[in-house]
């Protein structure tokens, strides 16, 4: 199957954690019900108060933190989360759960220590971009309909995209890019478990493509393997320096093609 990935992704994260913060009970079984699909662990509170202690006994992927609640409101709450234990918890993704949204508050939350943002009521799509930029990619199973795993690969030349199509499409889903800019329009909506991505293409080539991908929360974390046609050296270095992981040569030889894919993918679970 290939290049049906225009949907909006979603994945399943039974290894992630999530606290959920918010005095209104109704609220809080209502986001437990829009996490169910994750397969996350939930746990929820009712008070800043009471999320302190939580996060002292347990550990958190991520925590969804009301913004107005009574006695200790979201930001006051989020503030001694960040002062705990000398700091420790100073890059916790906590996201700002709020009603308000007059010009500013956003902006105002960012400011004093929440991570980043999500509107009441829900969006669904906006939510399951949340959760995908802030639980970690490696607790991430991005596997798609077929129950097999995704993989992206991006190259110029249509009969490099045929062959390795051919080569994948046994075990993988394979999604296919001409350009490192229909790369970022697909990166949108889906998480591929990797990216093949060709170094010398017109407009923007790999190694100009792979600073944005690190450059980014969502898609920092994703395994990049460079495919070349050349096996130079420099080029290699300069690849890896960047963040990609191996290089793989065109046109590709199917049996050290595919050995090189699957132990990155399973060094990628173990990690």
């Amino acid at each position: 199957m290939t290049n049906n990935y225009d949907k909006g992704g979603s994945f399943t994260a039974p290894g992630a954690r999530i606290l959920i913060v918010d005095d209104i009970a109704t609220n809080l079984k209502l986001v437990e019900g829009l996490l169910e699909p994750y397969r996350v662990t939930v746990d929820a509170c009712l008070s800043g108060a009471e999320a302190v202690e939580l996060i002292k006994q347990r550990s958190y992927d991520v925590v969804f933190m009301d913004h107005m609640m009574p006695e200790m409101d979201g930001v006051i709450t989020t503030a001694l989360i960040r002062a705990m234990q000398g700091g420790r918890y100073k890059n916790m993704p906590i996201i700002a759960f709020t009603a308000n949204t007059v010009a500013g508050v956003r902006e105002m939350l960012l400011e004093r220590g929440l991570t980043d943002f999500l509107t009441k009521p829900i969006d669904i799509s906006k939510l399951d971009e949340i959760l995908s930029r802030w639980i970690p990619a490696e607790k991430q199973n991005r596997e798609t309909e077929t129950g097999k795993e995704l993989i992206l690969l991006v190259d110029d030349n249509p009969a490099n995209l045929r062959l390795g199509i051919n080569i994948l499409e046994e075990k993988y889903d394979v999604a296919t890019a001409p350009s490192a800019e229909k790369m970022f329009n697909l990166l949108e909506n889906n998480r591929p478990v990797l990216i093949l991505l060709d170094a010398d293409m017109p407009q923007m080539d790999g190694y100009e493509a792979i600073k944005i991908l690190k450059s980014k929360p969502e898609t920092e974390k994703i395994p990049v393997i460079f495919i070349t046609e050349t096996g130079d050296s420099a080029d290699k270095e300069k690849g890896l320096a960047l963040g990609a992981i191996d290089y793989v040569f065109k046109p590709f030889d199917p049996a050290p093609f595919i050995v090189c894919i699957e132990s990155h993918i399973k060094e990628g679970k173990k990690s």
